[in-house]
């Protein structure tokens, strides 16, 4: 089996997967209750409206009364969005009641501050330029007798696989082990009217079409 015809087998089963996943998992709008109205309403509106106005009156006008007017309904206007944007946190977070809300909330905090690789020194003294390169640097620092491998392209014609690569990926890729890895996942979405899982009901289809696939890649 050549890689363009497992690339291709992979792609249509990757397909069929999101079909049957976007089939019996619809996507819905969350219903608007009364209590939970976002921060930004029509009063919002109304006043950026007035500033545009503002904006354009001064500008064509140019005069002392007209940009005074600009700024005292800009001024106005954002002292009107913070109000809103605080009160509508301070109102979100109110009505958290569960832990998972919070968690969520939690996490989303937590990564508004995530460290990033900066700029690092180099042995000559100078700065490196990108992500990457602070990486390798910090590779070859902390393992100076580390060999980066260079990719090589391999032609489907100079692939030759023999009967002990088989017997090999046979033994290292089996059914059984597959469907224990695959019913391994916790099951992260209720389960349909029937009550079943669906990865579960089709833990042993997929299963089958996925043992040739692995055992063609390895």
């Amino acid at each position: 089996m050549g890689t363009t015809l497992i690339d291709a087998q992979v792609d249509q089963l990757t397909e069929s997967l999101l079909s049957s996943y976007h089939t019996s998992c619809p996507e819905t709008l969350p219903r608007d209750t009364p209590d939970k109205q976002p921060w930004w309403g029509a009063d919002l509106e109304r006043k950026r409206g007035k500033v545009r106005k503002a904006l354009n009156r001064a500008m064509n006008t140019c005069t002392d009364e007209a940009w005074d007017a600009y700024y005292a309904a800009k001024s106005s206007y954002k002292k009107c969005i913070r109000f809103r944007r605080t009160t509508g946190w301070r109102n979100y977070c109110g009505s958290i009641e569960s832990c998972q809300q919070a968690n969520r909330v939690r996490k989303v905090l937590a990564q508004q501050n995530t460290p990033e690789i900066a700029t690092l020194r180099k042995p000559d003294n100078t700065l490196t330029s990108s992500p990457e390169e602070a990486r390798r640097i910090l590779v070859e620092t902390r393992f100076p007798d580390c060999v980066f491998a260079q990719v090589t392209d391999h032609s489907e014609e100079n692939q030759t696989t023999s009967e002990d690569d088989w017997l090999y990926a046979c033994r290292m890729i089996a059914l059984e082990k597959l469907q224990w890895a695959i019913h391994s996942f916790h099951p992260y979405k209720a389960p349909g009217a029937d009550g079943v899982l669906h990865y579960y009901a089709g833990g042993t289809p997929l299963a089958s079409c996925l043992v040739p696939l692995m055992r063609a890649g390895v």
